[in-house]
């Protein structure tokens, strides 16, 4: 982080947290709040049910990134945006290392993408991290969605550009 930035720690989204009852038991559950949403600029870039590697063209630093995957024969899908990623693991059913069970074959998940950081929320709130971006905030040209080791169904993927919150 730059000693230039207007922060000293990583600040999260805000978040809705709840307490679920899963069939593990109960689970904390964290959300970013809707209002984030507001924050979008302009329509989605979409893809809709192509098989990967997919990739939409895209400039800029702030994007709030929409994924579902239909499980193929893939041990992998990996979500590509400037020199981060984020993976998802079929056979483990975890995003990045954190428990995220597939329903019906699919997994759902979104990433706010954030100059120094990004935030990868899957199941509606089930996991959630917090990361620090690999490429300091360098602009991002495209977002892509690959499988390393097989083929992935992309059901859908939609990449919002996001408008800063700090005042210029």
């Amino acid at each position: 982080m730059g000693k230039d930035m207007p922060f000293n720690q990583t600040f999260s989204l805000p978040t809705n947290m709840t307490l679920r009852t899963t069939p593990e038991g109960i689970r904390m559950f964290a959300e970013p709040i809707e209002e984030v949403n507001t924050l979008r600029d302009g329509d989605a870039k979409s893809v809709k049910a192509e098989k990967a590697p997919v990739s939409v063209n895209v400039d800029g630093q702030l994007f709030d990134i929409l994924v579902t995957l239909k499980k193929g024969d893939a041990k992998t899908a990996v979500l590509g945006f400037g020199k981060s990623k984020v993976t998802y693991d079929f056979e483990g059913q975890k995003l990045n290392g954190m428990p995220l069970k597939m329903k019906d074959d699919k997994v759902s998940f979104r990433v706010l993408v954030d100059r120094p950081m990004f935030e990868a929320v899957g199941g509606s709130g089930a996991c959630y991290l917090t990361s620090r971006r690999e490429d300091a905030g360098e602009p991002i040209k495209a977002i892509t969605i690959t499988a390393p080791e097989g083929s992935v169904e992309v059901e859908s993927l939609d990449v919002y550009k996001m408008k800063s919150i700090w005042k210029k």
